[in-house]
């Protein structure tokens, strides 16, 4: 049986060292230039990423970055239905969570992720900073900065879930508003 080996340099850490991981961040960078040709634009997401802290009730601060902040025009094909600015989470699936997404929705699908976006959601600004240089797709990001507007220092209070099929590069969308007592809840 033939393996293929693939090296990475010294400095990309361990955790990057997996396909599923490299493998994503394509995926993300394909979303984002296929948005963009759609006519989305993007405060956050491109040269800088948009830092956010969630404050758990008992004292816990969640911190991390989204996977851009857009500022779009009503897009029927999108799934937006109003000039909106919205927190964006980019996903590539494999077929079985594809259609399962398609079916019963991002909730039913990866409850997981459903979860981190509501904590997005309901988290405050905690900075800007870069896309890591550990992202395989970081040169291309240049090729898209023409999508990139000036930001601003909020967050916004709903979202857009897409999601890229991994082997035929089919896109679906699902808009994702706050639920206020899910996050309670879990």
């Amino acid at each position: 049986r033939l393996a293929a080996q693939i090296f990475y340099p010294k400095d990309v850490p361990p955790r990057i060292q997996k396909p599923v991981f490299t493998d994503g961040h394509w995926h993300e960078f394909e979303i984002k230039r296929r948005l963009g040709q759609d006519g989305v634009k993007f405060e956050y997401g491109i040269s800088r990423v948009l830092r956010v802290k969630f404050i758990v009730d008992d004292g816990w601060i969640i911190n991390g970055h989204v996977d851009g902040l857009i500022v779009t025009p009503a897009n029927p094909t999108l799934s937006i239905p109003k000039d909106s600015r919205l927190i964006l989470e980019a996903k590539g699936l494999g077929s079985g969570l594809f259609w399962k997404f398609v079916k019963g929705g991002y909730r039913e699908a990866l409850p997981g992720y459903f979860a981190q976006i509501q904590g997005y959601i309901d988290s405050e600004y905690a900075g800007v900073g870069k896309i890591e240089k550990d992202d395989p797709a970081a040169p291309l990001y240049p090729s898209i900065q023409e999508y990139e507007v000036d930001p601003h220092l909020s967050v916004p209070s709903s979202g857009l879930i897409v999601v890229k099929h991994k082997e035929t590069g089919n896109l679906r969308t699902e808009s994702i508003e706050r639920d206020t007592g899910y996050l309670k809840d879990l």
